[in-house]
């Protein structure tokens, strides 16, 4: 028998057919964008598309790596395009924060890392090259790999941050996954590595400096190129990256589009990325079409 606090909240929610309720981010959100959520109530269904273009700042592909589990650097502006101030929707805004908070507290090895995609081929040795350079016994080491767009830049990161040999290394608490595909400033790369580090931005970038040293770690800078490709930027990209550098213990491993020289670091590898073999590429063809596209497969 419903309860009064649950026949109320149907009345709030109207008709939450299949609501997963708090729990999992990336599931509760694709509900929303199925149900069409809106400040003024449910409309037509979101796609990616439409509904990065309503949060602001992000792509579609964005959108995407969110539903498939990546956590986003701001809940604010999500929030604001699904409810705004609606009173209506206060419990579905309780529950998509709750959800947020908890895969915030989840360790990388479940959530903070991404997984590589299920179908990845062709990159063996560039994963096992990249993971000596990093797991080497004087400890730290960078890599900066590079490529043009589809390349499987990311996916290479991925693989390797979830290699054995990285597990071990760096324990289930010391990966982080650093989104910067919208960071188009030092000040939010040094936000984006903060937040995923998970110290106070309020504390300033030497706390999350002392965060990153306190054992070794891998950290992953996605997209380098976005707060790279400002030319203004580049100095003072430049100066964050050192300061990452100079972290005892800390393996610095990014992606980037392009092949620019990068300065701030002194890289130990920078592979660059080229088209997969014929072999590699139709069997690639052939799984991705029987199983579907990878979100993101840069």
């Amino acid at each position: 028998m419903p309860s009064s606090e649950d026949r109320k909240d149907a009345e709030i929610f109207g008709n939450p057919a299949g609501y997963p309720g708090p729990g999992d981010f990336a599931g509760l959100l694709k509900w929303h964008l199925d149900n069409g959520t809106r400040p003024t109530g449910a409309g037509a269904v979101w796609s990616r598309k439409a509904f990065a273009s309503a949060v602001g700042g992000v792509t579609e592909r964005t959108v995407g790596n969110w539903l498939a589990g990546r956590r986003p650097n701001d809940l604010a502006s999500i929030e604001r395009t699904l409810f705004g101030d609606h009173p209506e929707h206060r419990r579905w805004r309780d529950d998509l924060r709750a959800a947020y908070s908890g895969t915030a507290a989840e360790s990388p090895q479940s959530a903070g890392v991404p997984r590589p995609p299920e179908h990845f081929l062709g990159r063996t040795d560039d994963v096992k090259t990249i993971v000596d350079v990093l797991t080497r016994d004087d400890g730290g080491g960078a890599v900066l790999v590079q490529g043009g767009p589809g390349m499987g830049k990311s996916s290479v990161t991925l693989a390797v941050a979830w290699h054995e040999a990285m597990i071990e290394r760096f324990e289930t608490d010391r990966r982080w996954f650093v989104e910067l595909e919208t960071a188009t400033t030092a000040d939010a790369l040094r936000d984006a590595v903060t937040r995923a580090v998970g110290a106070d931005p309020a504390a300033g970038f030497g706390r999350t400096l002392d965060t990153l040293a306190r054992a070794p770690g891998l950290l992953i800078l996605d997209n380098l190129e976005t707060p790279w490709t400002p030319a203004a930027m580049r100095p003072a990209v430049s100066e964050v990256l050192g300061q990452l550098s100079a972290v005892p213990g800390l393996a610095l491993l990014a992606s980037f589009r392009g092949h620019e020289p990068v300065t701030g670091v002194a890289w130990d590898h920078v592979p660059a990325l080229e088209q997969l073999g014929a072999d590699d590429a139709r069997a690639l063809f052939c799984r991705t079409a029987q199983h579907g596209f990878p979100d993101d497969p840069a």
